[in-house]
């Protein structure tokens, strides 16, 4: 097995196991894209996950909130899910591996 498709595994592993779900930016990467539960530009991902009504209906009760962590923090201030915020800024600065995103989880789970 390919060592990106043993940490897809991983990742909706922990995914369960945490009861999260992943949100990114559609400039992400086309492999952290596929791992995401939630993907959009800046307007989607508002619609999506900035209301409070919409962050609650959201299945996971933690958020690994990729896209950008000034939205995130925004994001956190709305409901009482737990956000945790990946430390990007705007897809030009920073870029997530898959690999990247299976740490965070990790580390997630190590903290649960």
């Amino acid at each position: 097995m390919d060592k990106l498709k043993q940490t897809r595994e991983r990742i909706t592993q922990l995914k369960k196991e945490l009861k999260a779900i992943i949100v990114t930016h559609n400039y992400e990467r086309p492999d952290v894209q596929d791992i995401a539960d939630f993907t959009g530009d800046s307007l989607e991902l508002a619609r999506k996950c900035i209301g409070v009504e919409a962050v609650n209906a959201v299945p996971g009760e933690e958020i690994l909130f990729i896209p950008d962590r000034n939205l995130g923090h925004y994001v956190s201030t709305k409901t009482s899910k737990r956000i945790i915020l990946y430390p990007s800024f705007c897809y030009v600065h920073d870029r997530i591996t898959v690999e990247e995103v299976m740490l965070a989880l990790d580390r997630m789970l190590a903290m649960a």
